[in-house]
């Protein structure tokens, strides 16, 4: 979980640059608010969420959050579909800067041996 957290941190760290418009965050469990506290990239932070009661909830507290299909895809697919869904319904800008996060599901995907 040491590395999982750096790592949300560093991604954070990089959404608050200027030159990014947009953190996309594809995973069912929200960003934690202790990482949030004092952001300036809070706002910039998008959720892409297969729970449509998340998204309600998300929505609620006043977050941005879209609703994607819940298939079982690879990491790369899931940001394609993230990607689309969100800037369809007018949640990125054309030309914006974008950071994506990605976060691992719970089992690892498995990798195919070279041989």
């Amino acid at each position: 979980m040491g590395f999982e957290r750096e790592f949300l941190r560093s991604a954070l760290t990089l959404a608050a640059a200027s030159e990014v418009h947009h953190l996309l965050y594809v995973h069912d469990r929200p960003v934690p608010a202790e990482l949030l506290r004092g952001r300036r990239c809070r706002r910039k932070l998008l959720y892409a969420v297969t729970s449509e009661t998340l998204a309600k909830q998300l929505i609620a507290r006043k977050e941005r959050a879209i609703l994607i299909p819940s298939y079982d895809s690879s990491r790369v697919d899931r940001v394609k579909v993230a990607l689309v869904s969100v800037t369809a319904a007018g949640g990125l800008l054309s030309g914006s800067a974008r950071v994506v996060m990605l976060k691992r599901a719970s089992l690892p995907m498995a990798i195919p041996s070279a041989s």
